[in-house]
């Protein structure tokens, strides 16, 4: 009893190294690292509440040093398996594993970590720890942070008392467990320095941090300003489009009425088509008419003529007639003076009733003649009256169209002439203010809109240049039809008094 007393036994260093590890160092531990896996904590955190069976607390003693106290921040547990984890995974007792199974393990461990503290990370890999560090930092609510540090410290005490409680109940160990505390022991000092490796990270960590929070403070007051620029551009943009919509009702309003107007003048063309279309079918049948009366005509000529040429071989036989009874008369003059003077009496008298039954013939046939001609002359007369009136109306209408056509293009003229001027009043007002966002998209909208009225001007100055051209092409068919009915109104008037100086 008085050598153990001297010497001190392996597990008297345990206990001492375990103190030491109940220093406030340990709350470094608690803070988050850059490599740390949100997945991999929350996954150790439900291993440890869903536990079914207990660790014997030797066992606890043995390994608790090799594992941080938390499961969120242990480098361990995101590279490599813990003792715990192990445990948890094999349902059977502690009791079972090998020495020399643990041994291999806590020596492959050993190693891991120090080719990762050694190894230093590169750029992008301390790029990646930063990234993974926001979206932990914004995904984490600041009481989730205090229950995970409280819940911790609930473990670090519970597994302290479970300790003390151990020393009491410590019994006479077998020279198995004493070499076992010895490792224990260099696995201390192994995890002291990996705490202090730690420390310096976590050191830097938090240069990082606070410079990331200079970035963000710098950030914060530009997207404030940023702001403010938005609120007095939107409240800007709100007055211009209340304008717009403005400016497009009397628009729409204006189109509507343009509308309406060339609906009107379709109508009135279309009505002075059907008005030409039945001018022309009348004009179709009087040239018709003419064309029979013509014929008549001259048929009439030439059965004139041919009773001409009967008259003329009636006259020549007459003359040769005369002739052989002068002759005959010459001869018998001395015989019969008296007979001859009755007989060129009777021949005289028989000549003339010759005469005066060809004329009655003749005037009959010319009397017949001039009342057909008469009464063609009244129709076309009364027709030429009836065209002259239609051509007044249709001159008086053309008028009127060209005078509402040229006071609604004078009226678009000024319209165009005041939107093009909108805008530029607009521009110069937002180089003042000097917002270019807003003054682009409405200097745009301006310019749409002043494009849209010019093309329906454009298409109402081409629509009324159209019906313009007809109403011209309308007017020259007038004057020519005024024309052809004057002609031959003309030859008419020829043909009475050529019949009329015959019938004299």
């Amino acid at each position: 009893m008085e050598t153990k007393s001297q010497v001190p036994s392996p597990r008297v260093a345990y206990q001492k190294s375990k103190a030491k590890d109940k220093s406030p160092n340990l709350k470094i531990s608690f803070l988050p690292l850059l490599r740390e896996s949100p997945k991999s904590s929350h996954s150790a955190k439900k291993i440890t509440k869903s536990s079914p069976k207990p660790q014997s607390k030797k066992t606890k003693a043995k390994f608790q040093n090799l594992t941080q106290r938390n499961p969120k921040n242990s480098s361990l547990e995101d590279h490599s398996p813990g003792f715990r984890e192990l445990n948890l995974d094999k349902k059977t007792d502690t009791k079972t594993l090998d020495k020399q199974e643990v041994k291999q393990k806590s020596q492959l461990i050993i190693e891991h970590l120090n080719k990762i503290l050694e190894v230093k990370p590169e750029k992008k890999e301390f790029f990646e720890e930063k990234s993974i560090f926001r979206r932990r930092a914004s995904c984490e609510n600041p009481q989730e942070k205090v229950s995970r540090i409280s819940e911790d410290l609930r473990i670090f005490k519970v597994e302290n008392n479970d300790d003390e409680q151990d020393e009491g109940c410590q019994g006479v160990e077998s020279p198995e467990t004493l070499r076992n505390y010895g490792e224990d022991a260099c696995l201390r000092q192994e995890n002291e320095e990996l705490k202090r490796k730690l420390a310096i990270l976590e050191e830097e960590y938090c240069n990082d941090t606070n410079e990331l929070k200079k970035n963000i403070e710098k950030e914060k007051f530009k997207s404030n300003q940023l702001k403010s620029d938005l609120e007095k551009c939107a409240g800007k943009n709100e007055i211009l489009q209340s304008k717009c919509e403005g400016i497009l009702e009397n628009f729409k309003e204006k189109e509507k009425r343009y509308k309406i107007d060339i609906e009107h003048l379709k109508t009135q063309l279309k009505e002075t088509r059907e008005e030409i279309q039945k001018k022309n079918l009348e004009l179709a049948q009087i040239n018709e008419y003419m064309q029979r009366k013509r014929k008549n005509s001259k048929q009439k000529e030439q059965q004139m003529k041919d009773l001409q040429e009967k008259n003329q071989l009636i006259e020549s036989d007459k003359n040769s007639y005369i002739k052989e009874l002068e002759s005959l008369k010459s001869i018998l003059a001395n015989t019969l003076i008296e007979l001859q003077c009755q007989k060129s009496s009777f021949s005289s008298v028989q000549s003339q009733i010759q005469d005066f039954s060809m004329i009655t013939i003749d005037n009959l046939t010319s009397f017949e003649t001039l009342q057909a001609i008469k009464d063609n002359y009244y129709l076309l007369h009364t027709n030429y009256i009836k065209l002259q009136q239609d051509l007044y109306q249709l001159q008086e209408k053309s008028c009127s169209n060209e005078q509402n056509l040229l006071t609604v293009i004078e009226k678009l003229k000024n319209y165009s002439q005041n939107t093009m001027e909108g805008p530029v009043v607009t521009e110069h007002k937002l180089m003042r203010m000097k917002t270019f966002t807003s003054s682009n998209s409405i200097d745009v909208i301006s310019q749409d809109n002043g494009l849209r009225l010019m093309k329906k001007i454009n298409a109402l100055e081409s629509q009324a240049g159209l019906y313009k051209a007809e109403i011209d092409k309308l007017n020259k068919d007038l004057a020519y039809h005024k024309k052809i009915v004057e002609e031959k109104h003309g030859f008419i008037s020829i043909l009475e008094k050529q019949i009329s100086s015959k019938v004299d």
